[in-house]
C-alpha cells in the first residue's frame, strides 16, 4: 500500500536568511477557512531535473506579489516538487506566508523546514520511529516497566502504532482515521480497541508529545499561532491546528529546539520534557541518520495532568519511515 505523495524527501538544508527574504514578500487570494485535504499537483513532473509545477512556490524563482497572508490567517496551498527515496519526485507544499519567522527558525533547527528546488516548506518531516525503553502507562494510568517499545507515527494522517514489549509478552495497538485497534502482528489481524474514539484521540495527542508533533500544531496554526517568550528569553509557540483542535504549546530551548510541550484537550493536560538531543551535525559521524540534518532527543518523559506517563530512554530513530496505517476492513465496516 503505497502513501501516494507523503513518502521520504531527499532533504536539502536551507539558510535562516533565505528564509526571511522568502516569506517576507509573498502574496495571493486566500480562502477564508484552511482546505480539509491538501491535494497533490494535477501533473506529476518527469525525473530530474524537474520544473516546479508553480513558479511562486521556488525560492528564487522572481518576484512574489501574488502570495501573501490573508486576513483570515490561513493561507491557499502552494505546491512544488521534490525528490524522495528510490521512487521519483513528491508533491511538496511551500511554507505558508502567514507563519511567523519564528516557527520557521524552530522548523529549520529541527530539520523540518527544507529548500533547493523543491519548494521551501516546513513539512519535510511527515513521519517517524523511535524505540525506546523505560516506564510507560500501558493501561493509560499507572506507568509500568517496559523492556521496549517502538513508536510508529503518521503527522499528516495523523496516525500512531506502538509495539510494546513485556517480557514475553507484545502489545500492539494502532489508531488512524478517529478508530483504535489491536493488532495480533504488526499488520496483521485485528480488534478494536474498548472505548477505541478515546484511545485513538490519546494516541494523536502522543503523536503532539514529540518534538516535531508540537511544532505541527503551530505550523498548521498558520497566522495564529502565538509567539511569546519565557522570563529566561526561550521562545515559546502556540498554536491549535484546524485538523485536530489541540492546543500545543512549544517551549524552545537555548539550540532553538523543543524543550518542553503541553497539550490540552478538554480536561485533559499532557506535557512532554525532551533532553540530550543527538542529530548528525557533521554528515560523516553516523549517530541516529546519516547525511540528514535531523536532531532527537535520548530522553523523553511524557505526564498526563500532572501525573507521570513515560519516562523513555530513546535508543533508536529514523524519520520518514515507511510506516503504513490502513484500517483492518471489519472495524471500517463496524464503524458505518
Amino acid at each position: 500500500m503505497g502513501r501516494e505523495v507523503k513518502r521520504r524527501n531527499i532533504p536539502v538544508l536551507f539558510s535562516v536568511t533565505a528564509v526571511a527574504l522568502a516569506v517576507s514578500g509573498l502574496a495571493l487570494a486566500q480562502p477564508s477557512t484552511p482546505p480539509d485535504v491538501l491535494p497533490p499537483p494535477a501533473e506529476i513532473p518527469p525525473p530530474f531535473p524537474f520544473p516546479s509545477p508553480d513558479p511562486i512556490a521556488v525560492p528564487g524563482a522572481g518576484a512574489r506579489p501574488a502570495w501573501a497572508c490573508p486576513a483570515s490567517g490561513y493561507a491557499e496551498p502552494r505546491y512544488g516538487y521534490v525528490g524522495r527515496n528510490a521512487d521519483g519526485p513528491a508533491a511538496a507544499e511551500a511554507a505558508s506566508p502567514c507563519s511567523p519567522m519564528e516557527v520557521a527558525m524552530a522548523a529549520d533547527a529541527a530539520g523540518m523546514a527544507r529548500d533547493g528546488r523543491a519548494p521551501y516548506g516546513f513539512k519535510y518531516i511527515i513521519g517517524l520511529q523511535f524505540r525506546a525503553r523505560g516506564t510507560f502507562a500501558v493501561d493509560g494510568a499507572r506507568p509500568e516497566k517496559v523492556d521496549s517499545i517502538e513508536f510508529q507515527g503518521d503527522y499528516t494522517k495523523p496516525a500512531v502504532r506502538l509495539i510494546i514489549k513485556r517480557g514475553e509478552r507484545t502489545d500492539i495497538r494502532v489508531s488512524s482515521e478517529k478508530l483504535a485497534w489491536n493488532e495480533a502482528t504488526e499488520g496483521g489481524d485485528a480488534s478494536p480497541i474498548r472505548n477505541g474514539a478515546a484511545a485513538a484521540r490519546e494516541m494523536e495527542i502522543l503523536l503532539k508529545l514529540t518534538p516535531f508533533g508540537g511544532l505541527w500544531s503551530a505550523i498548521e496554526a498558520e497566522g495564529h499561532a502565538k509567539v511569546s517568550k519565557t522570563a529566561n528569553g526561550m521562545i515559546v509557540l502556540n498554536g491549535v491546528s484546524p485538523y485536530d483542535g489541540l492546543d500545543a504549546t512549544t517551549t524552545l530551548n537555548n539550540q532553538g529546539l523543543p524543550a518542553t510541550i503541553t497539550v490540552k484537550d478538554g480536561r485533559n493536560t499532557y506535557a512532554a520534557t525532551f533532553a540530550n538531543y543527538r542529530g548528525t551535525a557533521n554528515p560523516q559521524k553516523i549517530e541516529w541518520e546519516p547525511f540528514y540534518h535531523t536532531w532527537f532527543p535520548t530522553k523523553i518523559t511524557w505526564t498526563k495532568n500532572g501525573r507521570p506517563f513515560a519516562d523513555l530512554e530513546v535508543y533508536g530513530f529514523f524519520s520518514n519511515p515507511y510506516v503504513v496505517f490502513p484500517v483492518p476492513a471489519n472495524l471500517r465496516t463496524a464503524s458505518r
